[in-house]
């Protein structure tokens, strides 16, 4: 029931849906003096959810982002990759698409090349309410073993469907096959404060290496800071998404 809620409601997590609602409401008001507020307040907030600059600001204050120390020598039984955004099977063309959460795989092929992890675990199954078919620790694992990685350093977790399965899924195989192991666990950084309160609270301790991070420019231009951006109301509404969750996973006990 809470995978369907959570999956219903982030439907409105998006500010392009409020713009919207505010200029409906404009529309149906009676009261010209009333409408036209309300239509300023839409242009208003659009114009804020759409700028590249306050909105990169507002995402870098969420993201747990503890840079790896490579200099500590230590090493990993597993490194734990969530899915969500990682691939997808193209039926048409008949070939894996790599999602915008990729980065989370390179990065642990990179921690797996240089000996930091001996084992990659792939947590998750499909996040889709209507599509269950693509399991993409699956599709990862084809996608590992097409590199070249040999089938025994690969660990796949299909059953979770969100952050909190993923660390109770994960736990089991852990405690199966790793039991005192340590652990890695690598997800986007913007991401990464709710999967770790997750796997804090079913008691598995792991060290932390976000991805996908939002890269800051350093010398902004013109365009950027005051011209309107499609990506910026995108990256709000993710961080609304991880904002949302986060809460709700503490509020039912999950984080």
């Amino acid at each position: 029931m809470f995978f369907l809620i959570s999956k219903i409601l982030s439907v409105f997590l998006s500010p392009i849906v409020w713009v919207y609602v505010l200029l409906v409401w404009a529309f149906l008001l009676k009261s010209k003096t009333a409408s036209t507020r309300m239509f300023i307040a839409a242009v208003l907030l659009f114009y804020f959810f759409s700028n590249g600059f306050i909105a990169e600001k507002a995402l870098r204050l969420w993201e747990m982002d503890k840079p790896f120390d490579s200099s500590d020598q230590k090493k990993y039984d597993v490194g734990i990759v969530l899915s969500g955004g990682l691939v997808k099977y193209d039926e048409k063309n008949n070939k894996l698409v790599y999602g915008q959460s990729s980065d989370r795989i390179i990065q642990a092929l990179k921690m797996y090349n240089t000996g930091v992890i001996r084992k990659i675990m792939i947590s998750g199954g499909s996040g889709s309410l209507l599509k269950t078919s693509d399991n993409e620790s699956e599709l990862m694992r084809r996608f590992l073993i097409n590199l070249g990685i040999p089938n025994g350093d690969i660990v796949i977790e299909p059953n979770s469907r969100n952050t909190h399965e993923n660390a109770i899924e994960t736990k089991k195989l852990l405690n199966m096959h790793f039991p005192d192991g340590r652990y890695l666990l690598f997800t986007s950084a913007l991401h990464m404060r709710r999967a770790n309160a997750c796997f804090k609270k079913e008691g598995i301790k792991v060290d932390t290496y976000g991805t996908n991070n939002v890269i800051v420019k350093k010398n902004p231009g013109f365009s950027f800071l005051f011209i309107p951006s499609a990506l910026s109301i995108y990256q709000w509404e993710s961080l609304s998404h991880e904002i949302v969750g986060y809460i709700s996973y503490k509020i039912a006990g999950y984080a």
